[in-house]
């Protein structure tokens, strides 16, 4: 999440987390809600995909991708 805050100048505390409320149940995104927020739904949309964290095995999001190409033009 720390690649994300960098690149779209996001600001907010160190610790800001947003939990976000899947199908799957729950997981925890590194940003301020507004962005977390916007996070979730493109989650719930199928528009990104997420990866949690393994070490230590916990609901947290450490990444995210997109789901289908980008288009460049």
């Amino acid at each position: 999440m720390h690649e994300l805050r960098r690149r779209f100048a996001i600001e907010g505390a160190d610790d800001d987390v947003t939990q976000v409320v899947l199908d799957a149940g729950s997981v925890y995104v590194g940003l301020p809600s507004r962005e977390g927020s916007l996070l979730g739904e493109l989650l719930r949309g199928g528009e990104i995909g997420y990866e949690l964290s393994l070490d230590p095995r916990s609901p947290v999001v450490i990444g995210v991708y997109p789901m289908r190409p980008v288009a460049r033009g």
